[in-house]
Order: C-alpha cells, then structure tokens, then sequence
C-alpha cells in the first residue's frame, strides 16, 4: 500500500477479505463480496480538479527500418538518462523518481522533446508520426511489424518535463474547434498539415517519453500497469499516488461514453480497482480509465471526459488515519 495515502491502512486490514475472496470468485458473488466486506466513502477536497478521462493500449503498424511511411523512431531509453529512486535517500520520499542527466557531477534535468536526438541503436521500430505521439501519451502499445513479428512498446521512463497539452494549444491557436480537439480529430490534423507542422506543434508538449520492449505473452491481456499486474479493461484505474493507494477499489458515478458493453451516455456508476498511474494524473478526485485496446477502445478512450463521484471502498471497521 501506499506510505501517503494514510486512508488505505496497513496490509493486514485487508487480509480477511483477501483470504475470503476466493469463496465469493467461486460463487461468482462479487457484488455481495463487497457489500459484505467494505464500506464506501466519497472523497471530498477542496482541490477544484474533478475529471475522468480514459486511456488505451494503442495498435500500431510498425517497422523494423526506416521508410517513407513509417518515418519516426519508437525512442528506447538512452544510456545518458539516470533514474534517481528519492526514496534511497530519504524514506519519506518512498515511491519518488526523477529522471535527468549528469552535467558536472551534478543530476540536471533532460531536455525537451524540441531538442532530443535519438540515436540510431536507441530504436525499438519505426512507426507513423502521430501513432509515435499518441503512443507516448498513453504510454505503452502493441507493435505489429510488417514482418508479422508482434510486440510491445511498454514504458521505461520521460525526461521529467511537465506534460502539455498538444489539444489545447490547437484549440487556442485556432487550428481546431474545441469539438473537433478529440483523438480522431487530432490525428485528422496531423494527416492534413503534414510531418514537420505537425512536429513544431508537438514541440508544445515538452514531456517525452521513452520506452522498452516487452514481449505480448497473452493476447487477451492488457500492459503492465504501475502495481506490476495486466490492466483490465473497463476495470483498470490510474490514479495520483501521491494521494491514493494501489490496489484500492473506487466506485465511480459518472457519465460515460456509449458503444461499450455495460457503459452508458449518463449517469452511471462501475467499479474499478486502483492499478496504474500516469503523468498528467494529478488530484484526489483525477482518475484515468483503462478501455483496453486497438482503434475500438481508443476511440471510446478519447471521448471519455467528464467530472464524477469518486468513492473509494475500505475493509470495514478499519480506523482512518488522519489526512495530512
């Protein structure tokens, strides 16, 4: 569990529940599993953020040289990228990482993405220009190279610049309508203005991220998430670890997009249990959905932005520890 989320208690207040799960999977009784064993509480804040978007594994046509086609590297980590872990240092900084680069004996941050060169042996495939950038905002992808050889671009680590939104900075510019600033819509853009306009425009995100490969052992599994274990579509949720705990379930009351099995365009509710964690995830009520993945997801994915009702949903007779 997390050490700054307080709320989520100690391993051993979860145990009973663990050890008496199996019996209810048996029985297929999740619904009264957790009435029987949790109790929900809303999470209220005085931060003004409330948002749930969603979040896919993209499919990507990709190749193993260079061409006109597929032209932009899927950038693997380069060896002159250090990856502090604060915790070694302070144990109040536990689960912290930076990344940076050493400039005179002293760690300095990486630069932008406007100014990062990748090496031709730093180079897990080549792909489209727009699925290399909508891959980097969700982080990881399946590789499908034109040899037939199937993979996966999963996430080793960015240059701990601040995420910007590519979006937002069309809408503001007057390059797209707010209705059209979508994935589908972006993607639309890209095609129309062609590689190097479109480059100057990305240069508006300065996060980068890099990558490794990872090798697809199920096809019916998701990636990896930040707790270690596959993400489960429409089951998967990323949130701020600062603030929450992995693991934990959430119960969520919102609107959500239609053309996917059990979700509706109103009110609705689901549970999700707490697997992952993303850059741009920041706030107690912030939450991205996991929707699986391919085009399917993906454009159920971007669609999905809306405020909601975040419970979270803890063993029963646990005492909270006061927030700090």
């Amino acid at each position: 569990l997390s050490k700054t989320a307080g709320y989520a208690g100690k391993i051993k207040d979860w145990l009973p529940a663990c050890e008496i799960l199996p019996k209810y999977h048996g029985a297929g009784e999740y619904h009264r599993f957790f009435e029987d064993y949790f109790q929900p509480f809303e999470i209220e804040t005085t931060q003004v953020i409330n948002k749930l978007t969603g979040y896919y594994e993209p499919e990507l046509s990709v190749s193993e040289k260079k061409t006109a086609k597929y032209s932009t590297p899927i950038p693997l980590r380069p060896k002159d990228l250090i990856e502090a872990r604060l915790g070694v240092f302070d144990p109040a900084l536990e689960g912290k990482t930076v990344w940076g680069q050493i400039q005179n004996g002293r760690l300095v941050l990486y630069p932008e993405r406007a100014d990062i060169r990748i090496e031709p042996d730093r180079v897990l495939a080549y792909a489209d220009p727009a699925d290399v950038f909508f891959l980097q905002i969700q982080g990881s992808g399946r590789l499908r190279f034109t040899n037939g050889k199937v993979s996966r671009a999963g996430f080793d680590a960015h240059n701990h610049r601040p995420f910007g939104s590519l979006a937002n900075h069309l809408i503001k510019t007057g390059e797209l309508k707010t209705s059209e600033a979508s994935m589908q819509g972006i993607r639309r853009w890209i095609e129309k203005v062609g590689p190097e306009r479109a480059a100057q425009a990305m240069n508006v995100n300065p996060r980068f991220v890099f990558f490794r490969e990872r090798v697809v052992e199920n096809d019916n599994e998701g990636p990896i998430g930040a707790a270690g274990l596959p993400l489960t579509p429409l089951g998967s949720l990323a949130v701020d670890l600062d603030l929450h705990a992995l693991g934990v379930p959430f119960y969520l009351s919102s609107k959500f997009p239609t053309k996917t099995s059990g979700w509706k365009g109103e009110d609705t509710g689901s549970l999700l249990i707490a697997q992952d964690t993303g850059g741009a995830i920041k706030g107690a009520r912030r939450g991205d959905i996991f929707f699986g993945w391919g085009d399917s997801a993906g454009a159920v994915a971007g669609r999905m932005n809306h405020e909601g009702r975040f419970f979270v949903l803890l063993p029963q007779g646990m005492t909270l520890e006061p927030a700090t």
